[in-house]
């Protein structure tokens, strides 16, 4: 997509863009699962902004500047999810990164310092999720294996080396979140995260440690149709439907970052903005949105980077979903093959009924 020129965005964008009311950046909510519980300051004793919190903008009075509903390129946060496994035949322990640093975890420390917290609260540990005694280990709570500096906003139009950089950086974290979690935590959280650590028989080539970094969005084409706040919560209908798709717009955080808050006399305190969840009714998604314009291409559909804002993408961007798109673009791209035409001049009624006749469902 990007090879050819077609045009793309990149992050969430402003509720005016597309009329979305949820769009843009979000109010401090608090309290949330993924956001802290308590005020906690972000400065060290020196005045600097602790590690792992985004420098925000100030406004003239030399306040972070909210800009509630506007649009900034944030994206969603990345990171590393990871396998662990509490079963010592297959358990590699966690061993201290290469210039660790436990200081460098004062904003969590002072977290677990103000609220009692299970090492399940911020790892989602639970013995036995996963066969031969693993366990997926996702982001969960305030502090978690999510990056939220915004280091990530470089990643999508990176070259390989700054990709490389965002990669090794969320890594590099993760390894020493980990470690301090089973070396430097409270006793109770050290006691039960130091029981579990990487799976030998995973990953054997990276010594336990996933290839991937958890990308949750970046490009997203600008198509012949934007797929948008209201055709999810509207159930909208398209005649040109080509997959379904049902999950919450669920945006992860998007950055740590701090504001001062009035009622409390002007305290500063940190919070995780852009976290969002809203609960949608199964909706059409149009072939229109896996297609170029057609000034900007005729021979390209595009299932996984579709065209959609950034608060529909975060409902579209579950694996089953871009499945359900995969199956629709290859068959349409087999037919504009064998028919000699535009991807745009497919007939997509013969693409429904071909995929119906394979199990797609089109409707409710």
């Amino acid at each position: 997509m990007a090879h050819v020129g077609v045009p793309y965005a990149v992050g969430r964008e402003s509720r005016e863009l597309y009329g979305e009311a949820s769009a843009g950046r979000q109010p401090a909510y608090r309290p949330s699962k993924h956001n802290f519980q308590v005020m906690l300051s972000p400065f060290a004793d020196d005045g600097s902004l602790l590690p792992f919190i985004r420098e925000p903008e100030l406004d003239e009075r030399g306040w972070p500047a909210e800009r509630l509903g506007e649009g900034d390129g944030g994206l969603q946060a990345y990171g590393f999810r990871v396998c662990l496994t509490d079963r010592d035949a297959n358990r590699i322990p966690f061993t201290e990164p290469e210039a660790y640093d436990a200081s460098e975890f004062e904003l969590l420390a002072r977290y677990l310092a103000a609220v009692h917290v299970e090492a399940r609260d911020l790892l989602g540990l639970v013995p036995g999720l996963l066969p031969n005694g693993k366990c997926d280990v996702n982001s969960i709570g305030p502090f978690s294996l999510n990056v939220l500096d915004g280091s990530n906003r470089v990643y999508p139009g990176g070259d390989d080396a700054t990709r490389a950089h965002v990669r090794e950086r969320h890594l590099s974290y993760t390894q020493r979140f980990l470690f301090y979690l089973a070396n430097d935590a409270p006793p109770h959280i050290r006691a039960e995260v130091a029981r579990w650590g990487l799976c030998a028989d995973e990953f054997p080539d990276s010594d336990g440690w996933p290839h991937q970094l958890y990308v949750r969005d970046g490009r997203r084409m600008v198509g012949e149709y934007v797929l948008r706040e209201s055709d999810l919560l509207n159930g909208r209908r398209h005649d040109d439907v080509v997959a379904l798709g049902s999950y919450n717009i669920d945006i992860r955080e998007v950055e740590r970052t701090w504001r001062y808050l009035p009622e409390y006399v002007a305290t500063p305190a940190v919070f995780n903005e852009g976290y969002l969840s809203v609960a949608v009714p199964p909706y059409a998604i149009p072939y229109r949105s896996l297609t170029p314009r057609r000034q900007d291409a005729e021979n390209l559909l595009v299932p996984v980077c579709l065209s959609a804002s950034h608060l529909a993408f975060g409902s579209v961007r579950m694996e089953p979903t871009l499945m359900l798109l995969g199956h629709a673009a290859g068959l349409a791209a087999a037919q504009a093959a064998r028919r000699d035409v535009a991807v745009q001049d497919v007939d997509v009624p013969a693409l429904q009924r071909a995929l119906l006749d394979e199990g797609q469902v089109l409707s409710l």
